[in-house]
């Protein structure tokens, strides 16, 4: 039997397993359909109504990458030109998997959520600059994570019947960094996935199996629908600086059987204001083909970067211009992206973890995170 996050591995190991049958049935024919491009046609698209006003052309919002772009930092102490794609220098290896990554600007620490080798949980890990690694806190099943501004990380965590169910058996959990141990914040979420902060200290949660985005309120609680239809199987989230629009990867077109279909789509949600509610989503991009978008983050300068899981390939892209290129490439499994602080974690390099090679990987770019326009309150 499997465990929670083993199940969820299989499920994105199948995923995988069939991207790359896809590219051989290419190789071998270019004429014939592989198997996911008929199970598309046969599925069909969920929010097709959606995409109409909104879906972009290929020639703009596909892959439109450079081999050799250049990165100008002009943000003042450090003028540093690099070189795209970058080289990704690996910090830690030796789990089982890795996902959720997060940094605590105070102390500049880098935490992550890991699985070792032969054990059925998971847990949060510190990693220090040598790479070396030490268990924080044991957790059921992590995912993703983040850090809420007051000596909390908050973590989600799969229920025990992880998978495609409606089952309310998710949670988030929070570590409180002084005391070093775990305790609920928020349930009654099926499959918590990515977290996000809002500007009121409440946190955003993904549902990549269902078509739910939950809140929990500021301090804890039980979640409560955000946003409920629009969006289906949702992953990584990333606020635009002012707080009126969270960009949203969909990881999964649809289920044939128990194989994900994989999708490509970014999309945008507009809020009503920073404190308020969702108002409407649309499709904002494509990146990549049947990429599995995983986790998002924003730099200075409003560029979007994205996980493309099944491609293992770090993309950013501009959500004005949809101008896309390659970061990093080669990182197969790539999950959740987290800017260094500072310190031993340089503040213009971009931190990845790998989830099937159990891996984190730095990628010096010269630019720094965005800067939220507004405070985050906490509890």
């Amino acid at each position: 039997m499997f465990g929670p996050q083993g199940r969820r591995i299989f499920i994105l190991l199948m995923l995988f397993a069939c991207a790359l049958m896809q590219l051989a049935a290419e190789c071998d024919s270019g004429n014939e359909k592989s198997a996911l491009d008929e199970n598309d046609e046969i599925i069909g698209d969920l929010d097709d109504d959606d995409d109409d006003d909104d879906t972009t052309d290929d020639d703009t919002a596909d892959d439109d990458t450079a081999d050799d772009d250049t990165v100008d930092d002009d943000t003042g102490d450090d003028d540093i030109e690099v070189t795209l794609p970058v080289t990704p220098e690996v910090l830690v290896s030796g789990f089982d998997t890795s996902e959720g990554i997060a940094f605590v600007p105070e102390t500049n620490r880098m935490f992550i959520v890991a699985k070792e080798l032969d054990v059925d949980h998971g847990g949060v890990y510190e990693v220090f600059a040598d790479g070396s690694t030490a268990q924080f806190v044991e957790l059921n099943s992590p995912v993703g994570m983040v850090y809420n501004g007051d000596g909390l990380l908050l973590v989600g965590e799969f229920g025990d019947d992880s998978g495609v169910d409606t089952i309310n058996d998710g949670s988030v959990m929070a570590v409180d960094l002084a005391e070093q141990k775990a305790y609920e914040y928020g349930d009654k979420i099926p499959d918590a996935n990515f977290l996000v902060l809002r500007p009121d200290g409440s946190v955003l949660v993904s549902d990549d199996f269902s078509d739910k985005i939950y809140e929990v309120p500021n301090g804890g609680g039980d979640a409560t629908n955000w946003l409920k239809g629009d969006l289906v199987y949702s992953n990584g989230m990333v606020f635009a600086p002012d707080g009126m629009t969270l960009y949203v990867a969909r990881s999964f077109k649809n289920y044939f059987g128990p194989i994900p279909v994989p999708d490509n789509r970014i999309f945008q949600v507009s809020l009503d204001s920073p404190y308020g509610d969702p108002v409407e989503a649309t499709l904002l991009a494509e990146v990549g083909d049947k990429s599995t978008p995983d986790g998002l983050a924003m730099d200075e300068n409003g560029k979007i970067y994205v996980c493309a899981n099944t491609n293992g390939t770090v993309i950013r892209f501009d959500p004005i211009t949809l101008e896309q290129e390659v970061v990093a490439e080669d990182l197969g499994g790539v999950a959740s992206l987290a800017w260094g602080t500072g310190g031993d974690f340089p503040e213009t390099t971009l931190y990845a973890t790998r989830l099937f090679a159990g891996e984190v990987v730095a990628m010096p770019i010269g630019v720094r995170s965005a800067k939220l326009g507004y405070e985050i309150t906490a509890p």
